[in-house]
């Protein structure tokens, strides 16, 4: 096996566990599919099993391909090997997480109730968001991947900063996501709210900060 198809092997056995787990459950699924759930983990919307139950290993499918494609595309530069062994940490969690995704929506489906369990989806999210805060340091200045905003865009040194720190943030706020499931639905949704805002607004924040530090 080439080193390229052993470091593609696992996000492609997990696009192919999605779609197994479709063709595992064709058969018991209703003709209306739940789509979107509540708070209490009940259905509120649903639509016809074609095309709603391949929506989800579809998007995994794509966001997978796009960036087992991405290093036959992308164009020569110091931050390229670097990004490489990102993109690799990033295409296992993204494909496990699209994977183990379209499992759970697949049984709540097929169960009475169609029940989805909101804990299982808020651990799934958290545990992205610590692979993504483990990775954020390493990611070298490139055009494709990372905080980018105008600061740290402007100076080396504001990306490297702003990297470090925001994947502190980004590990913190993905445990305390874990973290919250052990309580109700609805307080479980305010933290996954308030990590994302709170990334979202951390990255802006400290990217202006550092830049001003550098600045003098």
């Amino acid at each position: 096996m080439t080193p390229r198809l052993k470091t593609e092997a696992v996000p492609a056995l997990m696009i192919l566990a999605s779609w197994l787990f479709v063709a595992h459950h064709w058969g018991r699924l209703p003709d209306q599919i739940p789509v979107h759930w509540g708070l209490s983990g009940t259905p509120d919307a649903f639509a016809p099993k074609v095309p709603g139950v391949f929506m989800i290993p579809a998007i995994g499918t794509m966001l997978t391909l796009t960036m087992m494609a991405w290093p036959a595309f992308a164009p020569r530069s110091s931050a390229r090997e670097t990004l490489l062994g990102v993109f690799q940490v990033l295409k296992v969690a993204i494909s496990a997480f699209f994977c183990v995704l379209t499992y759970l929506v697949l049984q709540a489906d097929v169960s009475p109730g169609h029940t989805l369990t909101m804990s299982a989806i808020t651990t799934l999210v958290g545990i992205l968001f610590v692979i993504l805060g483990d990775r954020l340091p390493k990611i070298r200045p490139n055009g494709w991947l990372g905080i980018r905003t105008p600061w740290t865009l402007a100076h080396p040194e504001v990306w490297e900063r702003t990297h470090r720190q925001m994947g502190k943030w980004f590990v913190f706020s993905g445990l305390l996501i874990v973290l919250a499931t052990v309580s109700s639905a609805r307080t479980q949704v305010v933290v996954l709210i308030v990590a994302v805002l709170g990334v979202s607004g951390g990255s802006l924040i400290v990217s202006i900060s550092e830049y001003r530090k550098v600045q003098g």
